[in-house]
């Protein structure tokens, strides 16, 4: 949804016209995307799981990369993130209709009311949460134009780009398996706490990994698409800590839903998004756009923190 938003908002500042026709069966194609991840997940084909991901992220950054560079489509981004839902979703359909056709669904109406009360809580809180999450994540899109420049913008969206498609794959990926396993673990009674910090140890040396090329991320983005993009790189320099962070904390989010504290983690999200809009209001007024964003990046790294304790005593104080 990061590109949605980028998109609706680059398209503030920037006359796309036919693009806009695109975006209802945009929309169609994520929720195609979205509904073949939840089954397969369901199905435990997590192996198809990886390949829907692949296949959108490659799809899209070549087919972004390729308009901008080399036939200067300002729009590339938009494009890419088009195609590579389109291919994505007609790809799993394809592989996934022989699974369709054989499975017999006839659930009851009883028995859906009785679900339906059982996790009333999932659309009560983390419905609204999941709205506010993707909104938080971008809100920089809208109010950084209004406080600095359109080129400001397309780098911050350009840099953020490049650094989570593949940060994405690999933590969303981890958040469905690990989830499901989780959940699975802990409505049997079993502990979950081992299977947390086998997972955070794994991220952990995943970033320390990652380390080096985020604090050269500058001259990467000069050498690898030019000097006009180097200051694309030098925003996630700053923005490090909270992207890694981000990648760490991002795949343990099920856990206040094993524990049903959607209600806390709502609030958490509340309390991140009025500072996170106070931080870009109040630095747009009176900071360059590096002190905002490094700004932006500490408050947002304190509130990862502290949801990584949170789902930590979790873990080990309700097992």
């Amino acid at each position: 949804m990061f590109y949605l938003f980028s998109i609706l908002g680059i398209s503030i500042f920037y006359s796309f016209d036919f693009i806009y026709y695109l975006l209802p069966i945009t929309v169609l194609f994520i929720a195609f995307n979205n509904i073949f991840d939840r089954y397969n997940n369901r199905v435990k084909n997590y192996k198809l799981m990886s390949y829907q991901r692949l296949i959108k992220t490659t799809i899209e950054s070549i087919t972004s990369i390729s308009l901008m560079f080399l036939f200067s489509i300002k729009s590339g981004m938009i494009w890419g993130f088009i195609f590579g839902y389109f291919i994505s979703s007609f790809t799993m359909l394809y592989i996934n209709y022989k699974s369709f056709t054989k499975s017999k669904l006839n659930p009851s109406i009883k028995k859906i009311k009785v679900l339906a009360k059982r996790y009333i809580n999932f659309p009560k809180y983390s419905m609204p949460h999941s709205f506010l999450n993707t909104l938080s994540a971008n809100i920089p899109i809208f109010l950084i134009p209004f406080f600095y420049t359109s080129s400001t913008l397309g780098l911050y969206a350009f840099g953020l780009k490049i650094v989570q498609a593949p940060l994405s794959i690999v933590s969303a990926s981890m958040f469905n398996v690990l989830g499901q396993k989780m959940a699975e673990e802990y409505s049997n009674g079993n502990e979950i706490k081992t299977l947390f910090e086998n997972l955070v140890k794994k991220l952990f040396i995943t970033v320390v990994l990652l380390l080096p090329i985020f604090i050269y991320m500058n001259n990467i983005f000069a050498i690898i698409f030019g000097t006009e993009w180097e200051q694309a790189g030098y925003f996630i320099q700053i923005m490090s800590p909270w992207i890694l962070l981000v990648f760490i904390v991002s795949p343990l989010a099920t856990i206040p839903q094993i524990y049903n504290k959607q209600k806390k983690a709502l609030n958490i999200e509340i309390f991140r998004i009025i500072f996170q809009v106070m931080i870009l209001v109040g630095g747009g007024f009176y900071f360059s756009i590096e002190t905002t964003l490094l700004m932006l990046s500490l408050f947002s790294s304190a509130v990862m923190l502290y949801g990584f304790n949170w789902y930590y005593q979790l873990v080990r104080l309700e097992n």
